[in-house]
């Protein structure tokens, strides 16, 4: 006769974004409980780049910090010079009000003054704004580019926790056969072993 599982379950090759090697493998007929390790497949390209990728946004925080600290320099830099040249205004007002009591030269030369001073002021105003605009554009475009950085070191956190296939239940490991390579014709075809190099998504074995 022959026995039947009642239940299966099927464990294939992760998607590493290549081929992958079977570094470890459980034992043909072995038991295995639930969540025991059943297959683990090489890492170690998946784990060199989450540590480039880990560098990158631990460089990019360095330039988001180096970024703050600049602007903070330059808006404590940008009031001091409005303070000067809003004082310079209000004194080219005093002297504007000064204007009957001298003379109609000195007069036209304190009007000609203040509004130097106001149109300095004006552009003064102008610049601070548009360079905090393009600091903040910078700051946004550094925490944009860390934010894909995180996404693409989660992901190689999640492909590194898919290099190690689990049991999803309790029961007999059957190892299936490895048909990536030629072979042949009436020659058996071997089952998987550690050290072999499966294409993503390849059955490896069977909980029964």
């Amino acid at each position: 006769g022959e026995l039947r599982a009642v239940r299966s379950v099927t464990l294939t090759a992760p998607n590493l974004f290549s081929t992958v090697q079977v570094t470890r493998l459980a034992p043909l007929g072995s038991l295995a409980k639930e969540k025991d390790l059943i297959v683990e497949f090489d890492d170690s390209e998946r784990r060199a780049s989450l540590e480039e990728t880990l560098l990158e946004v631990e460089q990019i925080d360095e330039q988001i910090k180096k970024a703050k600290a600049d602007l903070a320099i330059r808006n404590n830099q940008d009031q001091v010079d409005l303070l000067r040249q809003r004082y310079a205004v209000r004194r080219a007002e005093l002297e504007v009000k000064r204007n009957e009591l001298i003379s109609a030269i000195d007069a036209k030369k304190n009007l000609l003054t203040l509004e130097e001073a106001k149109r300095k002021l004006a552009q003064l105003e102008s610049d601070i704004k548009s360079r905090r605009e393009q600091a903040e554009a910078q700051l946004a475009v550094l925490q944009e580019t860390r934010n894909k950085s995180m996404i693409d070191v989660q992901r190689e956190k999640q492909r590194i926790a898919q290099s190690k296939v689990l049991s999803p239940m309790t029961g007999l490991v059957a190892i299936k056969q490895n048909r990536s390579g030629f072979f042949m014709f009436g020659s058996q075809v071997p089952d998987i072993r550690e050290g072999d190099t499966l294409q993503p998504g390849m059955p490896v074995a069977d909980v029964l």
